[in-house]
């Protein structure tokens, strides 16, 4: 058999496990298939392309120009490589050798739309917004279909502060892509700027939903909501938008703002069951910053690797809000007046006196050793309270002591082991120390005790959202829409299900 033959068979078949890998984000593994191409045949364009966008996905981006720019030379008259060697260095701020790149795939073809939208996107930061309207212009004259277009167009008028033609060309844009997030995120800025904060909300709320894992499109909606006095929908944002990001400054400082105006009750919603931070003097609210200054960025047009298309995307897992335990009393304390729960420290002042047998019921049950000798009743120490240390775990947990906090619940568990609300606050805590094997755990022992106990399968399936065990997600996730639709709806919609 003819060797040229055999090594193109042996070059397709690395090509094509290389596309395979690809497509399964498995980059490392493609390099390898594509490299080994380029053993075989080191003129061939497709895979040096390849090794390019590989390179890209990598982070690797001195090896990204450096193959990208062979493919290039090797094949003059593909205007694909030049954009390809274009959106890297657009990616990484390079502006005059992004526009040079471009401007070569230009030269091969003159309409090349890849071409005129990185030309666009580099003029635009470049600050020459006259020339990027004229380019993405003349992109809806020969495409009127474009929404990339028509995206980079409305932020260039958003730049330029003509707040109305922005919103005519991104709601256009919305109109083409449904699921655009710059559009909706410079919609609202736009929005704000004219002084609709009710379409503003609406374009925040869509711009978070499409992010389900972002922390600052919450922290962003939630002040979209302050603007409008919506104060209970305002908490319920920010507070998750500390959730996904504990350091985001603007987050906590909005969260504070929108605590005092909202009452204790409003505070008990599925939205904020997680309790609250803590909190600033009245005096001291923070002031919404000025929405011109959260400018968008328009996306560059990414590199592709050749024929072949992949949508990979990085997520930061959202934690389900631990659930307030549910109270257990004794037969004799049936009728007595119920404790506060565990979102309501603030309140809770003093709990019932227990009589001396009741005390010692109690003590029976801790994992603490009594001393030895003789005491009286006044010597005798007292045994943790259930609640004082669900409250305490809570404090520990909220402040970002998660050992702490699953210390103390597990104490709780040791007291009273037969409430399902204490085991699934342990896998709370556990899901944020990263033990998602124990945290499972957790989670099946307070569905052992409680087998409809809807908030552990809420918790599960975050977890197995972590785990990306998508098969195991949907049936959990199937479960607790049997048990609590509204809870199932509230976490497919947090996991971008």
């Amino acid at each position: 058999m003819n060797k040229g033959f055999i090594a193109r068979m042996r070059t397709t078949r690395l090509f094509r496990k290389g596309v395979q890998c690809v497509e399964k984000n498995e980059f490392e593994q493609a390099l390898e298939y594509f490299e080994g191409v380029i053993e075989e045949d080191p003129h061939d364009a497709p895979a040096l392309n390849n090794v390019g966008f590989c390179n890209l996905r990598l982070g690797r981006y001195d090896a990204a120009i450096a193959a990208y720019a062979e493919a290039t030379e090797l094949d003059p008259h593909d205007p694909q490589y030049a954009c390809d060697l274009g959106s890297v260095y657009l990616k990484l701020n390079r502006l005059d050798e992004a526009l040079e790149a471009f401007d070569r795939a230009s030269r091969i073809d003159q309409d090349h739309q890849p071409a005129m939208l990185g030309q666009a996107e580099a003029q635009y930061r470049l600050g020459n917004h006259e020339e990027a309207v004229r380019i993405h212009q003349r992109i809806i004259d020969q495409d009127p279909d474009c929404a990339e277009a028509y995206c980079g167009l409305g932020l260039v008028f958003l730049s330029r502060r003509e707040f109305a033609s922005a919103v005519d060309a991104l709601s256009q844009t919305i109109r083409l892509s449904p699921d655009e997030v710059t559009a909706y995120e410079g919609l609202a800025r736009a929005y704000e700027a004219l002084g609709r904060y009710a379409d503003a909300v609406t374009a925040r709320e869509e711009a978070a939903r499409l992010q389900p894992f972002s922390a600052q499109a919450r922290c962003l909606l939630g002040k979209a909501y302050a603007r409008l006095g919506e104060w209970r929908k305002s908490f319920a944002a920010f507070q998750q938008a500390v959730r996904l990001d504990p350091d985001l400054t603007e987050a906590e400082e909005g969260l504070a703002a929108a605590h005092m105006h909202v009452s204790p009750e409003d505070k008990e919603t599925p939205e904020t069951r997680r309790a609250e931070l803590h909190v600033l003097e009245p005096d001291d609210a923070p002031p919404f910053d000025d929405p011109l200054d959260e400018a968008p960025v328009a996306t560059p047009p990414e590199a592709k690797p050749q024929k072949l298309e992949t949508n990979d995307a990085d997520i930061d897992p959202l934690q389900w809000p631990f659930d307030e335990p549910e109270e257990a009393p004794d037969k004799e304390e049936a009728d007595a007046e119920p404790k506060a729960s565990a979102l309501e420290a603030d309140e809770e002042e003093e709990l019932n006196q227990e009589s001396p047998q009741e005390e010692a019921e109690v003590e029976d049950a801790t994992p603490f050793e009594l001393p030895e000798e003789e005491t009286t009743d006044t010597e005798m120490p007292t045994a943790p309270d259930v609640e004082e240390l669900i409250d305490e775990g809570r404090s520990q947990y909220l402040e970002g002591n998660y050992e702490q906090a699953l210390s103390l619940w597990e104490q709780a568990a040791a007291i009273d082991p037969e409430d399902p609300a204490i085991h699934n606050n342990r896998a709370a805590a556990l899901v944020e120390l990263g033990q998602l094997d124990e945290a499972t755990e957790a989670c099946k022992q307070a569905l052992d005790i409680d087998a409809d106990y809807a908030v552990a399968y809420a918790t599960l399936c975050e977890i197995y959202a972590q785990h990306e065990d998508q098969t195991t997600l949907e049936q959990t996730l199937k479960k607790l829409q049997d048990l609590d639709p509204d809870l199932a709806s509230e976490i497919a919609e947090q996991l971008g299900l």
